[in-house]
C-alpha cells in the first residue's frame, strides 16, 4: 500500500481492481472517504480515482453508465466484466417451434336424394382442387383460413358450402343427385319461383321450427264461420305440415279465436274475409307470405264457387293446402296435378310426387339457400314475400 500523504498511481485496472474490493470488504459501495481508508491514499486522491473510474476497459458491456451505477453492474455481472465472483448458470429458453399453416381436410360426399357416395366429383377448396374416389372421398392439405367449397359434376345439382380450416378436419357434404327422380325445372319452379318469374331465382324461404296456427273464427266484419268450415281447415294443415316438410316437422300448436291476434315468431295467423277481390278474369281464393315466420293465411270464402269444391266447405281443402304451401315456402308450379298448380276443377288436397320429393329436398337446405345450391356463409333474415 502506498504511504498516507502521497498519491501513488494507479491505472483504471488497478483502481477499479481496488474499489470492487472496497466493495466486497464493506458490503456496500463506498463514499470517497471510506475508499481512501481503505486505500490508505488521501479523500481528494480517492475523489479523483473515484471521478475518473469509468470500467470501460475492464467492463466494455457497462459502457455509456455511471461509474457507480456500471460498477454494481460489473459486480452482478462479473462473467461479462471480467469480476471475480463466481458465474451463476444462465437458463436459456428454447425458441417455440413455428405455428402450423395448414391442415388435412378429409371426407366424403354422398347424395342428398338416395345416399349414395358420389365418385369422380371436382372439390375445390380454394387453394386445392381434387376428385373423389369410388367411394366418394377425398382429402388434402389446404391453408388455414375459411373458404367457400364447391363441388362440380355432370351428375350432381352444382354445390358450395363454406368452410373454417384452422385445424385437421373432416368435411362430410351432400350434393343434389342429377338421377333418382329429381327435376331441376320443378324444383326451381317449386323453391326459386321461376314459374311466375321465369327470370327469378328467389333464395329458399323456408320453416325451422315446427309451426303453430291461430284461426281467427270470424271475419272482418264480425261474421262467424260455419264450423264445418273451421273443422275442414284445421285438419287439412294438420295433416300436411308433415307432407309439405318432409316430415321433418308436424303442428306445434292449434288455436281459435274471435281476436284479431298481433304477429308472433313461430306462428301463422289464419284470416278468413268476406271480400271478392278480382285478380283480372280470376278471382284470389287466398293468399300467403311465403315460408314467414310469423306468417300469415287469408282466405277468402266469399269469392267464388271457383275456389271450393262440391260438398266441401266455403273455402276448398284444395285453397287450404295450397296456401299452406305458400307459407312453407313454396311457390306455384306447372300443372293442374300439382297442390301448388292452377286449382281449377282439381279438389284433392293430395301432393303429387313431384311435390313431395322436392319439397323433402329444400326441407334439407338452409333458409337463404341460392341457386343452384350454393349455402349462405351465416344465417340470413329475407325480407317477407307475399303471393296468392
Amino acid at each position: 500500500m502506498a504511504r498516507a500523504g502521497r498519491k501513488p498511481k494507479y491505472t483504471d485496472e488497478a483502481a477499479a481492481a481496488l474499489f470492487v474490493a472496497a466493495t466486497r470488504k464493506l458490503g456496500h459501495v463506498p463514499n470517497s472517504h471510506e475508499f481512501a481508508r481503505y486505500a490508505e491514499v488521501s479523500t481528494a486522491t480517492a475523489w479523483v480515482m473515484m471521478k475518473n473510474l469509468k470500467l470501460r476497459r475492464t467492463c466494455p458491456a457497462c459502457h455509456g453508465t455511471g461509474w457507480i451505477a456500471g460498477l454494481v453492474l460489473a459486480i452482478a455481472l462479473n462473467a461479462s466484466c471480467g469480476g471475480e465472483s463466481p458465474t451463476a448458470p444462465t437458463s436459456v429458453t428454447p425458441p417455440l417451434p413455428p405455428a402450423p399453416t395448414t391442415a388435412t381436410v378429409s371426407g366424403h360426399i354422398t347424395a342428398l336424394n338416395g345416399g349414395q357416395p358420389l365418385a369422380n366429383v371436382s372439390v375445390n377448396l380454394g387453394a386445392v382442387t381434387l376428385q373423389t374416389d369410388a367411394a366418394g372421398g377425398f382429402s388434402s392439405t389446404v391453408p388455414f383460413g375459411t373458404t367457400r367449397v364447391t363441388l362440380e359434376a355432370a351428375s350432381i345439382v352444382p354445390r358450395s358450402v363454406m368452410a373454417a380450416v384452422n385445424v385437421n378436419r373432416t368435411l362430410n357434404l351432400d350434393a343434389i343427385s342429377l338421377s333418382g327422380g329429381f327435376n331441376l325445372n320443378f324444383y326451381r319452379q317449386l323453391v326459386r319461383n321461376t314459374f311466375d318469374v321465369s327470370a327469378g331465382s328467389e333464395p329458399l324461404r323456408r320453416w325451422t321450427q315446427h309451426p303453430s296456427f291461430y284461426m281467427k273464427i270470424s271475419d272482418e266484419d264480425g261474421a262467424d264461420i260455419d264450423a264445418k268450415s273451421l273443422d275442414a281447415t284445421e285438419q287439412t294443415i294438420r295433416r300436411m305440415v308433415p307432407e309439405w316438410t318432409g316430415g321433418h316437422f308436424t303442428v306445434a300448436a292449434f288455436e281459435r279465436g274471435t281476436a284479431v291476434r298481433e304477429s308472433r315468431v313461430g306462428w301463422i295467423n289464419i284470416n278468413w274475409s268476406n271480400r271478392s277481390i278480382a285478380l283480372g278474369a280470376s278471382f284470389r281464393c287466398g293468399d300467403a307470405f311465403v315460408g314467414a315466420s310469423p306468417g300469415t293465411m287469408n282466405l277468402y270464402y266469399k269469392t267464388t264457387a271457383f275456389c271450393r269444391c262440391p260438398g266441401q266447405s266455403e273455402v276448398g281443402e284444395r285453397v287450404v293446402a295450397h296456401e299452406l304451401g305458400h307459407a312453407l315456402g313454396f311457390w306455384h308450379v306447372a300443372g293442374f296435378e300439382n297442390v301448388m298448380g292452377q286449382n281449377s276443377g282439381v279438389c284433392s288436397t293430395a301432393l303429387s310426387a313431384l311435390e313431395k320429393y322436392h319439397a323433402a329436398i329444400a326441407y334439407r337446405r338452409p333458409v337463404g339457400n341460392l341457386e343452384p345450391d350454393a349455402d349462405p356463409s351465416s344465417a340470413i333474415a329475407l325480407a317477407p314475400m307475399r303471393v296468392q
